[in-house]
């Protein structure tokens, strides 16, 4: 945990006990840095100075701004509550819900003005999260980030805590597990046996436990959220803790594997001078866990391969069970360390393992299965959710599986793409596979500028009406690992997928012209595209930077803004983002 010093000063401001060590170093933070400049995760933190400062015996006079980020807060929180409450009592009727973070903190302690919360955090039964999506769907809401309601059921779900969802101006993170652990039933268990109810604008909604609100803050504080939730999380702890018995405290924490983080929260609030009175001591650090002893004489290889392989096997509550047609077949081929001989003739046999969400898909040469829509259609275990910019979609399995329609009898090409965060690549070299076969090894790090890579697929593997893909990391991560970083299993960021009759490679695959999905989108005057494009044209004709001299010739706006998805998102001016961003991030203009 890494916290600057103008971060120490607000959150000092914040929660230290003495008024004037809290004062001095409000005027301290003050005299670095105007509001205005404040970078998000010290904007953030602003509403809670405030209450803090404002609630002194002999109040200073504070500038009217901070006092203005204290309203806005008030006003962007009541009307997150406004137009969600009512979804969350219907949804109470088909399942079970709690309000969590920043809804049931404003709810618990009422701090409307003092902790800002971007969306409301809803919680439910992972067993109803297919009850509960049906419902929301029928009322209008719809995933985030291109999200479709198939893949967060059957696949995303299994990976993640909560998803992002919309409807009008509501703003909705539904989650169906308060954090990753191995005992999560149990977990589960005392979330809601322990549930609370409170009364926000005359409704009465659920909320956690102190003691589960804690460890479900420190989890997200600690763990998987940003830097800005860091320091929102050490606010909202030393709230938390002056209402937790130590006691249950301490034994969810350890049994939770939290202690590290928990340990780390109270010298944190030590440091700042907040008082942690009744919750020192209570709880030990894990001890670096003792090296297994080395046995006296060497395993040969393939029994080091299989134990690795074993390892790499998620747990059965996490396994993507619906994505295959022979699960328990695929379970025991993965329990015997994936062996390469039965494969070929398993697939011959009982035909692809893979069973994608939508069918089989219809034949065409180009696949994006970074749009979740493609991915539903062609998309086998192994594969993690849409990134917010749809840039790429990561494999996270040591087995990532798609579906392919082709023709048999004939030799086809597979031209890979992947994104430019392929460097970021944990494991960057694998095998890819074809009907059980493995045709090439790819290792990013040998051809650091190559971004597609071609496989032959000759006709004799071909057997049916398809070819089942697989990519395979060599660097297989052990579970243990994943659950404490999962970023660790993040290999191959897919980009584009192609798939052509090798006869058929001059006039089909050089000579059509494919339309990428962002393009259709805009043809159908499909929203939000269609709407956003026609802003981006009149911020087009009324450009002052598209006469730059430093503009590029033939600088084209249009398919500048349209190679990148990001860019016609936000809407920006394709002259001026080129001049300022574009250029030095080595964007494509033609």
């Amino acid at each position: 945990m890494q916290i600057s010093d103008r971060e120490q000063l607000l959150l000092t401001a914040a929660l230290h006990r003495d008024e004037a060590v809290a004062l001095a170093s409000w005027h301290e933070w003050q005299g670095s840095i105007t509001l205005e400049e404040a970078p998000y995760p010290e904007a953030r933190l602003l509403p809670a100075v405030y209450a803090r400062l404002s609630r002194m015996k002999a109040p200073p006079v504070l500038p009217e701004k901070l006092r203005g980020s204290a309203r806005a807060t008030f006003t962007q929180n009541m009307l997150h509550a406004r137009e969600c409450l009512p979804a969350l009592r219907d949804l109470a009727a088909e399942c079970r819900v709690m309000a969590l973070k920043g809804l049931a903190h404003c709810a618990r302690y009422g701090t409307w003005s003092s902790r800002p919360m971007g969306d409301v955090d809803v919680l439910i039964e992972l067993r109803s999260l297919e009850r509960a999506c049906r419902h929301l769907a029928e009322r209008g809401w719809q995933p985030k980030y291109g999200m479709t309601w198939t893949t967060l059921v059957h696949r995303s779900a299994l990976k993640r805590d909560s998803w992002g969802l919309t409807r009008d101006r509501a703003d909705v993170d539904l989650h169906w597990r308060v954090m990753e652990a191995e005992d999560e039933g149990e977990l589960e268990r005392i979330v809601w046996e322990t549930a609370q109810t409170v009364e926000v604008l005359g409704r009465r909604i659920a909320i956690p436990s102190s003691e589960v609100a804690l460890i479900s803050c420190i989890n997200h504080g600690f763990r998987s959220g940003s830097h800005g939730d860091t320091l929102q999380a050490i606010v909202d702890a030393h709230a938390l803790l002056k209402d937790c018995n130590p006691d249950s405290t301490a034994m969810l924490v350890d049994r939770f594997g939290l202690a590290d983080e928990f340990l780390s929260l109270l010298e944190a609030l030590s440091r700042l001078g907040a008082a942690t009175k009744g919750h020192d001591r209570r709880v030990e650090g894990r001890s670096t866990p003792p090296q297994r002893r080395r046995l006296a004489t060497r395993l040969p290889w393939q029994i080091d391969l299989l134990l690795q392989r074993r390892a790499s096997r998620v747990p059965r509550a996490r396994f993507e069970g619906s994505l295959l047609t022979h699960p328990r077949a695929y379970r025991a081929w993965e329990a015997v360390g994936r062996p390469k001989l039965l494969e070929p003739l398993f697939l011959r046999v009982a035909g692809p393992v893979t069973r994608p969400l939508k069918g089989c898909a219809k034949p065409r040469n180009h696949y994006y299965p970074n749009a979740c829509e493609v991915m539903d259609e062609v998309g086998g275990i192994g594969w993690s959710w849409p990134d917010t910019n749809r840039d790429c979609v990561w494999s996270d399995r040591a087995d990532a599986r798609l579906l392919l329609p082709v023709r048999r009898g004939a030799d086809h090409l597979l031209v890979a793409s992947f994104s430019e965060r392929r460097v970021l690549s944990s494991a960057p070299n694998f095998d890819v596979f074809v009907n059980g076969r493995r045709l090439a090894r790819i290792d990013f790090r040998d051809h650091p500028d190559v971004a597609s890579y071609v496989v032959q697929v000759p006709k004799r593997i071909i057997f049916s009406d398809w070819v089942e893909v697989s990519f395979r990391p060599l660097d297989y991560t052990s579970q243990d690992v994943a659950v404490s970083s999962y970023a660790s299993r993040l290999s191959v960021p897919l980009q584009r997928l192609g798939v052509v009759r090798l006869d058929e490679l001059a006039g089909k695959f050089f000579d059509e012209n494919p339309i990428p999905t962002l393009y259709e989108h805009i043809l159908k005057e499909e929203e939000p595209y269609f709407s956003k494009f026609q802003n981006i044209r009149e911020k087009i004709a009324s450009s002052p930077f598209s006469g730059s001299a430093d503009l590029p010739d033939g600088f084209d706006p249009i398919r500048y803004v349209l190679y990148y998805y990001d860019l016609l998102m936000a809407e920006v001016d394709p002259f001026e983002h080129y001049l300022r961003w574009g250029r030095s991030e080595g964007r494509v203009w033609r």
